[in-house]
């Protein structure tokens, strides 16, 4: 998991550049961040490949595939590959079980940030929004209401504060 942690650190930081007008990963620029976070995820790859097949079946004490692509489409988000990101989103939502609540909103949560990042207020508002209400409310915990609450955040902090994101975070308090 460590070259996850690195790629998904770098990422954040290439962004972080990128919006304070550094070199980052906006419009195509590349940067040391982004190529250390590609390098990264393809360390993260290989390690994986290695684990024997038990560790990559235990979710507590191993690392499996599912969540190496959840984490690599977060990481991909924040360098601005919405493309990347959705496939490794897609791959991991196939892999994990509908009974695994927490993982598959966290996943759908992060592809709700790419439709953001794709110029998608609406859609990614209506995806995180069906997202929440469609979980059960004891299986609603702090991190995907902080994750849903974020991503209004950023929308009103991109796009202005219009009727979909007062219904979106109506939702969210009555949901």
């Amino acid at each position: 998991m460590a070259p996850l942690v690195e790629a998904r650190a770098l990422a954040r930081l290439a962004r972080a550049r990128s919006a304070a007008g550094g070199p980052g990963t906006v419009g195509g620029r590349g940067g040391a961040e982004v190529r250390r976070a590609s390098a990264a995820l393809d360390r993260a790859h290989e390690a994986l490949d290695q684990l024997p097949e038990e560790e990559r079946r235990d979710t507590v004490f191993g690392y499996t595939e599912r969540q190496l692509l959840f984490h690599q489409g977060d990481a991909l988000v924040d360098l601005g590959d919405c493309r990347g990101a959705d496939d490794a989103f897609g791959q991991a939502l196939r892999l994990y079980s509908p009974a695994e609540f927490l993982d598959r909103s966290l996943v759908t949560l992060g592809q709700a940030r790419c439709r953001l990042q794709e110029g998608e207020p609406e859609e990614a508002l209506r995806l995180s929004r069906d997202t929440l209400l469609g979980l059960p409310s004891e299986h609603r915990p702090g991190i995907v209401l902080r994750a849903a609450q974020s991503l209004g955040d950023a929308v009103t902090a991109k796009h202005g504060d219009f009727p979909a994101v007062h219904d979106y975070r109506e939702a969210l308090v009555s949901g």
